[in-house]
């Protein structure tokens, strides 16, 4: 009986190009968060997305050209202190909407292009799938066929008529047995199952790997592969991390772990280097905090000092005195924060009382839960049925590159 195909729905070319966009105009603007923040990250959005573009990477420079754009056109305007926002962030920054404009068309089009030859080649795989699936029946039948013939064959050869059984137990005439071939796959076939990153408990422990490695992830807990419309971790860049960061940051912050049982924070800058990105500096801020927050005083003149040697943002460093390496729910909207800007930002938590230390990500699930929370600024819950946050698995320790502080404490 020949099987009946059930057409696949697919989204035409214009439903996949509106998904991206979509998604990409669901970043939530914090009112609590300083405007002058989004302002001083816009320039960087433009060319990350520019940066994809020149890089073939179409549908991630799509997404994030329209997140700029929804950004500063639709959402930066309605924040509660945009009109304290210095004339020449703004100016600076309408100077680049025009680009992304034109930018945005043009991905447009060439998207639309290759979502039509997707659509085309998935309708073909999919006819050459159900020609497959016919030719497999069709033989089926002739085999089916073959063994009634033969069937019928023994039995006129035993002299039997047609259509009677055979005695019970009689043996005569070959038998004829169909085999169907099992294949044998390992019991398991899961990722390897690493440990986590420990915080050394000697302070003249060597911090330094020997090579360049992954910061420890169990792959058990690895959610799945994101919907059209997310940034993929396949689509994300890595970045390489100095060896010896964590040990220069722990070293700085070691008063306020030791001492007074505060938070220490600071921003992770660097470079973008041969199709990854690389952190070269930890700038930490004038800052106040407590045993469970810390709030950066002056961003101006670590942004300043950015700024004026073209370094990129690429998400922040914290420590934990009393607590465990994870994100906390006010963390998780600062992460939100950085993570709407580039993608690939990382946030790097250290928790010397339990000699642990965590980089982190938000999920495509976090960010969703993120955007539609509004209690950033007061320790809260999220709904999490799925991870909000995982090891960030893009980032690579690298003992050969130079760790730089620099404290305007």
């Amino acid at each position: 009986m020949a099987t009946v195909a059930v057409p696949v729905p697919r989204p035409s070319a214009k439903e996949r190009l509106t998904a991206l966009r979509a998604t990409a105009e669901s970043a939530y603007i914090d009112p609590s968060q300083s405007i002058i923040r989004y302002y001083r990250s816009s320039k960087q959005l433009y060319e990350t997305a520019s940066y994809e573009a020149n890089h073939g990477n179409n549908e991630k420079a799509y997404m994030l050209i329209m997140r700029f754009l929804d950004l500063y056109v639709t959402r930066i305007p309605k924040h509660p202190k945009y009109h304290s926002v210095p004339e020449d962030l703004r100016n600076s920054t309408k100077a680049l909407i025009k680009k992304a404009l034109d930018l945005g068309q043009d991905l447009k089009i060439k998207l639309l292009a290759d979502f039509e030859n997707e659509i085309k080649l998935e309708e073909e795989d999919e006819l050459n799938r159900q020609r497959a699936l016919q030719r497999n029946e069709d033989k089926s039948s002739d085999l089916d066929d073959l063994v009634d013939r033969i069937g019928r064959l023994n039995a006129l050869h035993d002299g039997e008529s047609l259509g009677f059984p055979r005695p019970a137990g009689e043996d005569g005439g070959e038998n004829f047995a169909i085999h169907q071939a099992h294949e044998t796959w390992p019991a398991d076939i899961s990722g390897a199952r690493i440990g986590t990153e420990a915080w050394p408990s000697n302070e003249n422990q060597d911090f330094s790997p020997t090579h360049p490695v992954h910061p420890t992830v169990d792959r058990s807990t690895k959610p799945r592969a994101p919907p059209r419309g997310r940034i993929s971790s396949e689509t994300l860049r890595p970045v390489r991390v100095p060896a010896g960061l964590v040990k220069l940051f722990s070293d700085a912050a070691k008063e306020n772990t030791m001492f007074k049982n505060i938070e220490t924070c600071g921003n992770l800058w660097g470079v973008r280097e041969s199709g990854s990105y690389v952190v070269t500096h930890v700038l930490i801020p004038n800052q106040k905090g407590t045993d469970s927050y810390c709030e950066d005083l002056d961003e101006g003149t670590v942004a300043e000092y950015a700024i004026t040697r073209d370094l990129i943002q690429l998400g922040w460093i914290h420590t934990h005195p009393s607590q465990t390496a994870f994100l906390s729910s006010v963390d998780m909207h600062m992460q939100h924060g950085y993570q709407i800007m580039l993608p690939e930002a990382i946030a790097i938590v250290l928790a010397p009382t339990y000699d642990d230390v965590g980089f982190f990500r938000l999920t495509d699930y976090g960010m969703d839960i993120v955007s539609r929370c509004r209690e950033g600024t007061t320790f809260h819950t999220h709904d999490d049925i799925q991870p909000l946050f995982d090891l960030a698995e893009e980032v690579l320790l690298d003992d050969t590159l130079p760790a730089k502080i620099e404290d305007f404490r």
